[in-house]
């Protein structure tokens, strides 16, 4: 997972998983912008539905505002096994509950932060 940041503004990169203390699932990490945008990152072999998962569950516990406040996650598969409409209705659901986009990629993912 890249980043891209051509303007050069100061982020803050927190290692959800081993850093904050969330009982439970969660996510790898936590990458908030200057202007407070949070992006989620699960790193991930095959299981995207159990990523998703531990996406859900740490944006319910470290979002500042989980439903309301305008955020990414991400999944970062080696494979991505699911069929089309199961992601799809992943992406909805992320939309709906957290207002947060939803980007599963294979491997390679490069994401601007403007």
């Amino acid at each position: 997972m890249v980043f891209a940041n051509p303007a050069r503004s100061d982020l803050r990169q927190v290692k959800v998983d081993g850093c904050l203390n969330i009982a439970g699932i969660k996510c790898d990490f936590l990458v908030i912008s200057a202007t407070d945008v949070e992006h989620f990152v699960e790193l991930k072999g095959a299981d995207v539905r159990h990523a998703a998962a531990q996406l859900e569950a740490t944006i319910g516990v470290a979002s500042t505002a989980a439903k309301h406040s305008p955020k990414h996650s991400f999944i970062i598969s080696t494979r991505c096994p699911l069929l089309t409409p199961e992601i799809q209705n992943l992406k909805a659901r992320f939309k709906k509950h957290f207002n947060s986009s939803l980007i599963i990629k294979n491997i390679v993912c490069e994401f601007l932060i403007v």
